[in-house]
């Protein structure tokens, strides 16, 4: 065979279960990730050696072809949660109205701290709040073995897209931006291995002319976009003055001053619209594809802030948050979808098309 034994890139033998080939697979894939030092050729080696051997007949299909038949023998059964979410698919595009929704919304439905949950205690719990989702193998759709719709390189990066500053005293929302793009690298990549973020994105459609050269339908754009599977979010800081703010509904009080806060949610909607008309130009048909937001609330001086909220009839549908806050939202909303671990190449291709400052591979 042209293409390296599987067993020997994972590090197992033909003999092991499917737990010690998981473990192996997540080990390797640490190792050779270009983020760890490791390099794309061996990283695309280690995620096609995991289609082959984490799925049962493909397993014994290159078992056969390589050793000859086995005996039979009982396979390992694999996890539910690994069953369901091995085979990334594509569902009917959502009405435009559809797919739009509020943290408050998901507290309803019920995230991991709801005790409220019909569903049966631990059932499906990585669907429903992320708890879990650390530990999932990340799929990706398409395979890796297809280097269309984005180069593997690209695929395998996790944070796409610079801020650029302008003039010498235009770079604060530059800074700022960069700022909240690192934290949320520190504190959401971690639990979400799936996560993708970008920084900096048109907020309409972009139009590409005969030279390849992007064309933005409008100049509007949003600071940052995270997504996971086929979930987005909006996400937007403010600086506030001092340590503590009090949000009652309509305006935020923080240092005798009284700030509004960006409502993210018509951006969200464009957006989507715009990502899903650039889905069309790689993806024979395109998913649904959700949205939300969240405004995180920064101090200048430290990276938290404590938040008071007072219940508001005017404004009750959401509520920016303290970094921490924002944080554990953020990725509850991410992984709160049937497959939390799945990458979208389409997606990600989709987005980097809306990158108003891409960065070079």
């Amino acid at each position: 065979m042209n293409e390296p034994d599987h067993y020997t890139v994972l590090g197992v033998e033909p003999g092991d279960d499917f737990k010690t080939l998981r473990a192996a697979y997540r080990r390797r894939l640490r190792q050779t990730h270009p983020d760890a030092g490791g390099t794309a050729e061996a990283f695309h080696e280690v995620q096609l050696a995991w289609e082959v051997l984490g799925d049962e007949d493909a397993r014994a299909d290159y078992d056969a072809d390589m050793y000859g038949p086995a005996p039979e023998r009982e396979p390992a059964p694999r996890p539910a949660a690994e069953r369901d979410r091995s085979a990334a698919h594509y569902e009917p595009a959502a009405e435009a109205d559809q797919g739009l929704y509020t943290p408050q919304s998901f507290s309803s439905r019920g995230s991991a701290a709801n005790t409220g949950s019909s569903e049966p205690a631990g059932q499906d719990r990585a669907r429903r709040g992320g708890t879990d989702v650390a530990d999932l193998a990340v799929e990706y759709f398409p395979s890796l073995k297809d280097p269309q719709p984005l180069p593997l390189q690209l695929t395998s990066q996790r944070m796409h897209g610079t801020f650029k500053r302008s003039g010498l005293f235009g770079g604060g929302a530059a800074k700022r931006g960069s700022r909240v793009a690192a934290l949320l690298e520190a504190h959401v990549f971690p639990r979400v291995p799936a996560a993708r973020l970008f920084n900096d994105v048109y907020e309409a459609a972009v139009q590409v002319d005969r030279r390849g050269r992007a064309k933005p339908t409008s100049s509007d754009r949003v600071p940052h976009v995270l997504i996971c599977g086929h979930r987005l979010v909006v996400v937007e800081a403010l600086e506030i003055g001092g340590e503590a703010a009090a949000w009652d509904g309509s305006q935020l009080h923080a240092h005798g001053r009284s700030h509004s806060v960006p409502n993210l949610q018509a951006e969200a909607r464009r957006l989507r619209g715009a990502v899903q008309e650039a889905m069309r130009a790689t993806a024979s048909s395109v998913p649904t594809l959700r949205v939300d937001y969240q405004v995180i609330l920064l101090s200048p001086a430290t990276t938290s802030s404590s938040l008071w909220s007072r219940p508001s009839a005017a404004h009750p549908t959401w509520t920016p948050r303290a970094v921490a806050r924002a944080f554990r939202q953020i990725t509850d909303l991410l992984t709160d979808q049937e497959q939390p671990n799945l990458v979208d190449r389409h997606l990600m291709a989709a987005l980097r098309r809306q990158l108003v400052q891409p960065d070079e591979i």
